[in-house]
């Protein structure tokens, strides 16, 4: 029991002085007319507003607004700001406000507060209903129309201003004003139950026809949806779209609803576990819910409940008016009397009524008979991540590294959405019937009578105000990306960390049920037996006082009441059976020692999951509630007609005009089932199906259940069926080898297992005649037996078909030997043959291998199949085989296996290596310390005079190396040493004899070949005899193969596919003819060559493709033709100039430069004031 700290109550509205305090509602009613017109608000009809709510005593009837002499008189109105600029100068405009106080802090004596609060954490709206008043038959009568409705949940937390607005018929704008001058709850106290806050903020890209624009659209559009915290306290949402802005054009509209809800009045631990596991749902309604929460039976019964003894309410006669009367049977300006005149003032403000009441559930049932109805737009979204715990710790440390004070424990979660709108078809749409009578007037008739027989008027179906060639809007929602934005927030404390058995039965506490999913195949009768063996042990455990079978024992009221309550341990559950699978749901206590502990024990997991047997459990994955306590003790079984998979795709069970949504909604759970890989998606999926939807299927699908669905015993008459066809195999192959009279007790005896067979499987039945077989024994014998007769034939046909077989099989058996030649071998399996063309090891190509070796060893003969014609000799070499030869002798040449690549592949080290990297002798070089040589500040003071000595003797150009030229050899003072080579002061091999650098060949650069001139000449001579001899010896007349004239070649060219098939121009008149032939349609029809290109049917054009697409330069149509001389046949027109200079078009005078130096007189001419320097005075 929570102790809530309430505000100290203020006193009473009426006793206030000064400044009001406390609840504020405002009611203000906007008329525009015509400012030039004589009686601008003449179609303005009388209204009043009803107010309810049920967490406050505000309930009451204003008065009519804007009568005359009445409490809410009409004001003239002056528009400033932006409706001054957003309206037009030729209306004006008319107000009318209402506005009272009340006390939300009042409490009864008999109501405790925090059954008030609760109360208002479940309703917390105030409604404003649009009251119509009239007098029909005598009777005075208020007929609601309107309304609005405003959600006070988050003055919880903050004093803001809550709005809502709508317009009437005839233009009229009413706002209903909520405001409040101080929260309901302090921070602390508001803290303590853990608020959750969700922001509807806006619906966004709402489907707009183009006949109406953003303002008319949103008339017709409501949101509605239920926050289902559990079955006591869930909250119905309410959200009417504010008035957009049609100036703008933004498709956005503001929604502006702000739901406050405190989950600690009740489990906090319950709420944070529904808050994980419950998809919410909020509809996007387009229709007119006014007309049907406020259906003509609606009224009569609103008014019967109004002016009943207990709920009326008598009018002031001093404050009435006369009206124009409405109905049948009174005058059309009738004058009511005193008594029955519409009142107008209003009527006081207290508690809720009956009749409000009734308007109250008016309101909620049509609102959820919509869904059922019509088709509409759903936003599903999930609250779960407001308790993620990923940043508790880190802030948990961060507050107590800065110092943690009291109170620090609450932090803010935040879920920012952006939810698509999808399409929702209607669960419940009415279904149309042919009627007997298809006359008009019968159909009015019936019409008529079907209307005035329902109860209320939600079950209405309002009509489109569409033309039908426009898509309706629930069908947009997709293409025109609709979308709400919502924000949700949650006030909760840092998750403490607690050991396992407290976390464990914190958890029991809450969600103490668990289930167990099994799917297996329907002969599967090992683990069907196991199921019902684990099921009986835990609930005749539970129930041991049954009398007679489990099966046919139905649990009392109250021990369905314990076992939904988890009080009694039992096992509950259902099965589903087709013709290929079963599929089992169990459900029980979890926890140690219980129900579910034991079935899992029972039901071990013996392998791995697969499609003969799957097995779902997860201890640790908890249910707060039992879905299926009346399938207890024994699970419920249903049979299907039908396999569930083929059932499934059948087309029919998505039509809602065919098939409910409540059987639908149970097929596709079922299947999500089977589907399923582990426990923890059938809980955040939400796929199991409710009883109430099970009962459905059966209904509509299921069937008689069977002793062998029940039981499985059919596996064993499977067993039966399969022996009696293994006998009666056996005995044919017996047959064949045994005598006719064998065959013929075989026979007979195989005939009478076929008929034992089918008598087991039929349910055994009476079928003796005694008189019939007593006729048969007594009855004379037939001169012909024509049963005898006909078995003797078809033992005759058995045999002829005994031989063709035999005959087939030594067909077959020589074709395989033809084919596969050694390999096959009588007895044995046959080799697999390949037929097909592409296969490697086709046996029609093995078969020409072979021969072709044979035949390649006679190079003496050719081999054919026809002497008379050349194509059907026999090639002794495989060409294919030769070229893949040849290729693999080429590449045994390789000297690598690759082959030639270029550029050569980079091994890893070079490809991790950075491009600028030196190489290793730079890197070596680079070791070495740097020595500036040019540095003279260095080498200045520097005592080593051998480098004295090549500073001296350093020269810039380099000199003719002497060695090159020499008749001998060069040969220096020593051998080689790899030690002295980079020495300033030795050399590697000293230095070079002098003397042999004197003796020079003067022929040595001279020339570069071997001999001279004449030698030459005595090789280009041998050449050209080596030729003479070798055409000498030629016996042909031409030295190259040629056929019919022209040179082979293995592929013609490219540009020879255009030539003519004529080599010359054409000479006789036929062939000329046919050349230049055209039809008599004048279509070029002649035999001329194909071009070799159509590119050179023109002039050459620089950037073809591009000048195609530009338009050409018509220089007869520039506008500056008119300004040339019409003499100058050679003046060319101006084309447009894109770049027009500013002074193109501007006089002389304005353009008109000078560039003259400016003129300095000579010393002599200045003189005077002008020329004198300046003095101070």
């Amino acid at each position: 029991f929570f102790i809530v700290k309430m505000p100290p109550k203020p006193a009473p509205a009426a006793a206030q002085s000064g400044e009001e305090k406390g609840l504020k509602i405002t009611i203000s009613v906007k008329q525009s007319g015509p400012k030039n017109s004589d009686s601008p608000f003449n179609n303005y009809q009388s209204f009043r507003v009803r107010v309810l709510s049920e967490w406050i005593d505000c309930c009451g009837t204003t008065g009519q607004f804007g009568a005359a002499g009445g409490e809410l008189p009409w004001v003239d109105e002056t528009l400033s700001g932006d409706e001054a600029l957003n309206s037009s100068d030729d209306l004006i405009f008319r107000s009318s406000t209402f506005s009272k106080y009340f006390d939300p802090f009042f409490v009864e004596n008999d109501t405790p507060e925090k059954e008030r609060l609760s109360n208002f954490n479940i309703k917390p709206g105030i409604y404003f209903i649009i009251l119509s008043d009239s007098i029909e038959n005598n009777t005075f009568l208020s007929i609601p129309t309107k309304f609005l409705y405003i959600d006070c949940s988050s003055f919880l937390l903050d004093n803001s201003k809550k709005t809502s607005c709508l317009s009437l018929a005839d233009g009229t704008e009413v706002m209903a004003t909520v405001e409040i001058t101080k929260p309901l709850l302090s921070r602390d106290d508001a803290l303590c139950f853990e608020p959750l806050v969700i922001d509807i903020e806006r619906l966004e890209n709402y489907p707009i026809y183009s006949s109406e624009n953003i303002g008319e659209a949103m008339k017709s559009v409501y949101l509605y949806g239920e926050l289902n915290f559990g079955s006591p306290q869930s909250r119905a949402i309410i959200c009417f779209p504010e008035l957009p802005n049609i100036s703008n054009g933004d498709k956005a509209v503001n929604l502006g609803l702000k739901i406050c809800y405190l989950p600690g009045l009740n489990s906090l631990t319950q709420f944070k576990e529904l808050l994980t596991s419950t998809t919410h749902v909020l509809e996007v309604h387009s229709e007119d819910v006014f007309k049907r929460a406020f259906h003509t039976r609606n009224v009569t019964e609103f008014n019967t409940l109004l002016n009943s003894a207990s709920d009326a309410s008598p009018p002031s006669p001093s404050k009435s008016t006369s009206v124009k009367a409405k109905g049948k049977g009174l005058s059309p300006a009738l004058t009511t009397p005193a008594a029955l005149q519409i009142p107008v003032a209003g009527t006081p403000f207290g508690r809720i009524t009956p009749s409000d009441t009734f308007l109250l559930d008016a309101i909620s049932k049509a609102m959820q008979t919509s869904r059922s109805l019509r088709p509409h737009g759903t936003v599903r979204f999930r609250l779960g991540q407001l308790l993620s715990s990923t940043n508790d710790k880190l802030t948990k440390f961060g507050r107590k590294r800065h110092g943690r004070k009291e109170g620090d424990d609450v932090i803010v979660v935040e879920d920012d959405m952006l939810l698509e709108v999808r399409l929702e078809k209607a669960s419940k749409p009415e279904k149309w019937d042919l009627p007997e009578d298809i006359s008009l007037r019968a159909a009015m008739e019936r019409s008529l009578a079907e209307e005035m027989s329902k109860l209320d008027g939600t079950l209405a179906v309002t009509k489109r105000s569409v033309p039908s060639t426009q898509p309706p809007k629930h069908e947009l929602f997709f293409t025109s990306g609709t979308t709400v934005k919502i924000l949700a927030s949650l006030h909760r404390k840092l998750i403490a960390e607690k050991s396992k058995d407290s976390t464990l039965r914190e958890k029991l506490a809450v969600t103490p049920f668990t289930r167990m999913i099994i799917v297996f195949k329907y002969l599967d009768d090992d683990t069907l037996e196991a199921i019902d063996n684990a099921v009986k042990k835990v609930n005749l455990k539970a129930l041991p006082d049954i009398q007679g079978s489990m099966r046919s024992y139905s649990l009392t009221q109250d021990e369905e009441l314990s076992s939904l309550q988890g009080k009694m341990d039992c096992i509950s559950g259902f099965m589903i059976i087709d013709d290929d699978q079963r599929m089992v749901v169990l459900e029980g206590l979890a926890g140690p020692g219980q129900g579910m502990q034991s079935v899992y024990a029972d039901l071990p997991r013996t392998k791995a999951n697969d499609d003969n047997l799957t097995i779902l459990c997860n201890p640790e994955i908890l249910f707060p509630h039992r879905l299926y306590p009346a399938f207890c003790p024994d699970i419920r079984r249903i049979r299907i007609r039908n396999k569930l998979k083929k059932l499934a795709r059948s087309p029919e069970i998505y039509n809602r005009r065919q098939v409910d949504e409540l059987p639908f909604k149970a097929i596709d759970s079922l299947i999500s089932l089977q589907w399923a890989t582990d426990m923890r998606s059938t809980k955040d999926f939400d796929m199991f199906p409710s009883a109430a939807a099970l009962n459905a299927v059966e209904l509509l699908y299921g069937e008689a259940i069977t002793r062998t669905d029940m039981d499985g015993t059919l596996k064993q008459e499977f067993g039966n069926h399969a022996g009696t066809q293994h006998a009666m195999i056996s005995s044919r192959q017996r047959s064949r080898e045994s005598s006719r009279s064998q065959r013929d007790a075989e026979a007979a005896a195989a005939e009478s297992g076929k008929k034992q067979r089918k008598r087991d499987e039929l349910v055994p039945t009476e079928c003796r005649n005694e008189e019939f077989e007593n006729y048969l024994r007594t009855r004379p014998l037939h001169k012909v037996d024509h049963i005898a007769e006909q078995r003797e034939r078809r033992m005759q046909a058995w045999e002829e078909m005994l031989h063709r077989r035999e005959e087939q099989t030594f067909k077959a058996t020589q074709t395989l030997a033809n084919i596969m030649g050694d390999q096959y071998k009588p007895g044995e399996p046959v080799p697999q043959v390949f037929l097909y063309s592409q296969q490697t090891l086709n046996y029609k190509a093995l078969a020409m291998s072979k021969l072709r070796e044979k035949v390649s060893d006679d190079h003496n003969a050719s081999y054919t199949y026809s002497s008379n014609f050349m194509s059907q000799t026999l090639a002794a070499v495989d060409e294919v085989e030769y070229k893949k030869k040849q290729e693999a002798d080429s590449k045994s040449q390789w000297l690598t296996k690759s082959g030639f690549q270029y550029p050569k592949r980079r091994t890893t080290k070079e490809l991790i290596a950075h491009p600028m990297r030196p190489t290793d002798a730079r890197i070596e070089a680079l070791k070495e310390p740097f020595t500036d040589l040019t540095d003279k500040r260095t080498f200045s003071n520097s005592l080593d005079p051998t480098l004295k000595e090549l500073e001296l003797k350093f020269d810039m150009r380099g000199k003719a190396d002497p060695i090159f030229g020499t008749l001998e050899p060069i040969t220096f003072e020593k051998p080689f040493d790899l030690t002295l080579v980079g020495s300033r002061t030795k050399l590697p091999r000293g230095y070079v004899d002098p003397s042999q650098l004197r003796q020079k060949d003067p022929n040595f650069f001279r020339s570069v070949h071997v001999a001279g001139v004449e030698q030459t000449q005595i090789v280009a001579d041998a050449k050209v005899k080596e030729k003479e001899d070798w055409a000498k010896k030629v016996v042909v007349e031409h030295t190259d193969f040629k056929v019919g004239g022209y040179k082979v070649r293995d592929k013609p060219l490219q540009n020879d596919r255009a030539k003519d098939i004529l080599k010359d121009e054409p000479k006789r008149l036929v062939l000329k003819m046919l050349y230049d032939r055209v039809s008599h349609t004048g279509k070029n029809i002649g035999h001329k060559p194909t071009p070799v290109t159509i590119m050179n049917t023109g002039p050459f054009v620089d950037n073809a493709a591009h000048t195609a697409l530009l338009r050409r330069t018509d220089t007869t149509k520039f506008v500056t033709m008119a300004d040339l001389d019409s003499a100058d046949s050679k003046a060319v027109p101006e084309d447009f100039i894109r770049h027009i200079h500013r002074d193109a078009r501007a006089p002389k005078l304005v353009t008109l430069l000078t560039k003259a130096p400016q003129y300095d007189p000579p010393p002599i001419d200045k003189t005077g004031p002008k020329w004198e320097p300046a003095h101070r005075s």
